[in-house]
C-alpha cells in the first residue's frame, strides 16, 4: 500500500507478481531461393525485392527464443554470427562464436537458441551481403493502476 501522509487521499495498492513462462514458440527464418545470387533470383530481381535473402531479416525475440534457419535455397549455406568491419570490400564481418552452424544443406535446417540479451547480427561468410539481425530483450510490462479519488477535483 501506499499514500501521501499529507493528502491522505491519495492512496492505493501496489501489486506485484512474476511473470509465468510457458513454452517460447521458436522463429523460422527462411534462407530463400536465389540468396546466393548478390541481387536475388530472377523472380526476386523482377519484382525489385533485392534484399531477400532471409524472411524475415530482423526479428525481435526475448531471451530463451529457439531460432530456426529453413535452408530453401538450391545451394548450402551458413549461419555466423558477428561484428561488422565496415570492410564491405573484402568480408564486412568479424565472427563472435555466437552462432555457428556448419553447412545447412538445401531442406534443411539449423536451430540455435539466444539466451543472452542485446543485438546478434547473423550472416553467410560465403554470401556477405546475406544478413539480419537478431534484437533479444527481455518482456517486459507496466502497468497503469488507477484509484479512485476521495476528493475529485483536488488532484
Amino acid at each position: 500500500q501506499f499514500f501521501d501522509p499529507t493528502y491522505t487521499w491519495v492512496n492505493g495498492i501496489i501489486m506485484s507478481s512474476s511473470a509465468t513462462t510457458g513454452q517460447i514458440a521458436p522463429i523460422t527464418i527462411s534462407i530463400n531461393a536465389g540468396s546466393s545470387l548478390q541481387k536475388g533470383s530472377a523472380v526476386q530481381q523482377t519484382y525489385n525485392q533485392y534484399n531477400t535473402y532471409y524472411t524475415p531479416d530482423t526479428i525481435q525475440i526475448v531471451p530463451g527464443t529457439a531460432i530456426i534457419w529453413v535452408n530453401n535455397d538450391s545451394i548450402e549455406h551458413t549461419i555466423l554470427s558477428g561484428t561488422s568491419t565496415q570492410q564491405y570490400a573484402t568480408n564486412p564481418f568479424k565472427p563472435d562464436g555466437k552462432i555457428a552452424s556448419g553447412k545447412i544443406e538445401p531442406g534443411q535446417t539449423f536451430m540455435v537458441v539466444v539466451n543472452e540479451t542485446g543485438i546478434v547480427r547473423f550472416y553467410d561468410p560465403q554470401y556477405t551481403w546475406m544478413n539480419g539481425l537478431i534484437i533479444s530483450m527481455p518482456s517486459t510490462q507496466s502497468y497503469t493502476i488507477g484509484a479512485s479519488s476521495h476528493n475529485p477535483g483536488l488532484h
